[in-house]
C-alpha cells in the first residue's frame, strides 16, 4: 500500500511539474511575430518612403510602388531576400524622381552608358527597393558640405521638421510593412551619404530589437555594402549634445553617432556583414590617409568588415567620376563571376552572399582593372595599404 502511494504521489508530483513547465515556457515564449505598432510610425501620404521596383520598370517608365502591408508579389515576394539601395546627395534631380538617377551627369564624363538595368536585374534574385528623401536635399543649396550636414542631422534628429528622424521614419515603415514574419535576409546597399542612412536605419532596428518593440531579427540588415561611404559628417561639432530622436542617446564629443561606432556596433552585437567599396577621396579620405579616424576606429573597422580600395578607378577617373562609378560597379559585379584575389580566391562583390562576405572580415584589397567591369577584374590582397 505504501508501495503505491509512493508511486501514485511521484506520478502526480511528475504531472504538476510538466504542467508548471508548460505554464512556464507558454508564458515566457517569444512572439518572433510581435510588433508593437504604438511605437512606431508609418505615414503613407509622406514623401520620405520605402519604394518597391516593379516587373516592368526601366528608365522610361517607372513601376514602382510606396511599401504597404499588402503589397503584390510582383513588387515584395516574402519568399524572397530582399535588397534596398540608398541614396547620397542627389546635385540634379526631380522631386517626382525615384529612380536610380544619381548624378548621371557623371556618368556620362566619364564615358559609361549607365543603365538602370543593373538594379532592375537584381530582381530574379531579390525584392529590390529604395528609400527615398530627394525633397530633404535642395540642389541647389550653398555647397557640399551644407548638404552633407541637412542629411546627417535629419537622419538622426528631426526630418524637414516632421516631428520626426528620417532613420526613425524608414526603419518604422520597414518593420511594419515587411511584418514580424518575414524570415529572409535584408541586404542594404548605401552610397556616398546614404551611408548615413542605411546605418541609421539599422542602428533603429537595432534599438527596436533591444528593447523588444520587434522580437523579428530578420528585419536588422543581414549585410551592409557601404559604396564610397563619408565616414565623418561635415560640421558634425554642431551636432554634439543634440538628442537622437526616439531613442534619447546624446551625440557626445566622442562621436556617439559617428558611422564607424555605428558599423562596429552592428557587427559586434547583431553579427552583421560589412564590406566597403573606397575610391573618391573626398568622401573615403579618412580611410586612405588617415585623417578622419582614431587608431582604434581605423583598427576595428577593418578587423569588422572587408574593406575594397579602388585604386583602378582612382587612376582613370576623376574624383566626382569614380564616385559614381564605383556605385557601379557594385551593382554590375552581381551578375560576373566573382572577382579573385592574386591567392585565386573570391574577394568582396555583390555575387557573394551575406556568409562569404562574414568571411573576409578584417581582409583588405586594391581593385586593380582601370575600367568598369567586374567580370574581367582582379583585386591584390593586401595587409594594409596605407601606413597609419
Amino acid at each position: 500500500m505504501k508501495k503505491s502511494l509512493k508511486i501514485i504521489t511521484i506520478c502526480m508530483l511528475a504531472i504538476l511539474c510538466s504542467i508548471s513547465f508548460v505554464i512556464f515556457t507558454s508564458c515566457n515564449k517569444v512572439d518572433s511575430t510581435y510588433i508593437d505598432e504604438s511605437k512606431l510610425y508609418y505615414d503613407s501620404s509622406s514623401y520620405y518612403g520605402l519604394y518597391f521596383y516593379g516587373p516592368n520598370h526601366s528608365l522610361e517608365n517607372e513601376d514602382m510602388i510606396r511599401s504597404s502591408k499588402d503589397m503584390s508579389t510582383e513588387y515584395f515576394d516574402p519568399n524572397k531576400p530582399t535588397l534596398i539601395w540608398i541614396h547620397g546627395w542627389e546635385p540634379t534631380y526631380s522631386y517626382t524622381d525615384k529612380t536610380l538617377s544619381t548624378s548621371s551627369d557623371m556618368q556620362a564624363k566619364a564615358g559609361v552608358d549607365y543603365k538602370e538595368s543593373y538594379v532592375v536585374s537584381l530582381k530574379e534574385k531579390y525584392n529590390v527597393a529604395t528609400f527615398q528623401y530627394q525633397t530633404l536635399v535642395d540642389g541647389n543649396a550653398s555647397g557640399i558640405a551644407a548638404n552633407l550636414f541637412t542629411i546627417y542631422s535629419n537622419t538622426f534628429i528631426n526630418a524637414e521638421k516632421t516631428g520626426y528622424s528620417m532613420g526613425y521614419m524608414f526603419a518604422s515603415e520597414l518593420c511594419l510593412n515587411l511584418g514580424g514574419s518575414y524570415n529572409q535576409e535584408i541586404v542594404y546597399v548605401g552610397h556616398s551619404c546614404g551611408a548615413f542612412v542605411t546605418t541609421a536605419v539599422n542602428y533603429y532596428i537595432q534599438y527596436f530589437l533591444n528593447n523588444k518593440i520587434v522580437n523579428n531579427r530578420n528585419l536588422l540588415a543581414s549585410r551592409m555594402a557601404l559604396i564610397d561611404p563619408y565616414f565623418t559628417s561635415a560640421r558634425y561639432e554642431d551636432q554634439v549634445g543634440k538628442t537622437v530622436y526616439f531613442t534619447g542617446e546624446k551625440i557626445n564629443s566622442k562621436k556617439t553617432l559617428h558611422l564607424v561606432s555605428l558599423v562596429n556596433s552592428l557587427v559586434q552585437d547583431k553579427d552583421v556583414a560589412v564590406d566597403i567599396y573606397l575610391a573618391m577621396s573626398m568622401a573615403s579620405g579618412s580611410i586612405y590617409n588617415g585623417s578622419g579616424l582614431t587608431e582604434e576606429e581605423y583598427n576595428t573597422l577593418s578587423s569588422n568588415s572587408s574593406i575594397v580600395y579602388m585604386e583602378g578607378l582612382r587612376k582613370q577617373y576623376k574624383d566626382n567620376n569614380i564616385h559614381v562609378l564605383t556605385r557601379d560597379w557594385f551593382f554590375m559585379s552581381a551578375n560576373t563571376n566573382k572577382v579573385l584575389d592574386n591567392e585565386g580566391n573570391a574577394g568582396p562583390s555583390l555575387a557573394l552572399s551575406t556568409s562569404e562576405i562574414k568571411a573576409l572580415r578584417g581582409k583588405q584589397y586594391k581593385q586593380t582593372l582601370q575600367n568598369i567591369d567586374p567580370s574581367s577584374d582582379s583585386f591584390t590582397l593586401v595587409d594594409t595599404l596605407y601606413a597609419r
